[in-house]
């Protein structure tokens, strides 16, 4: 996971801490790229072209 989305290492955190939250932020990650493509399906996303 670290490869491929760029999750840090936690640093400091307890073994069991980082069983739990790694799997978690896959999940989430994943949850939101389901989320963004059936929105992009059902009317397309502009991408801006400057933030202001």
């Amino acid at each position: 996971m670290r490869a491929h989305l760029g999750v840090e290492t936690q640093r400091q955190w307890s073994d069991r801490a980082i069983a739990r939250t790694t799997p978690v932020l896959m999940g989430l990650f994943s949850w939101i790229a389901l989320a963004a493509h059936s929105l992009q399906q059902e009317s397309p996303i502009t991408q801006r072209t400057a933030a202001w």
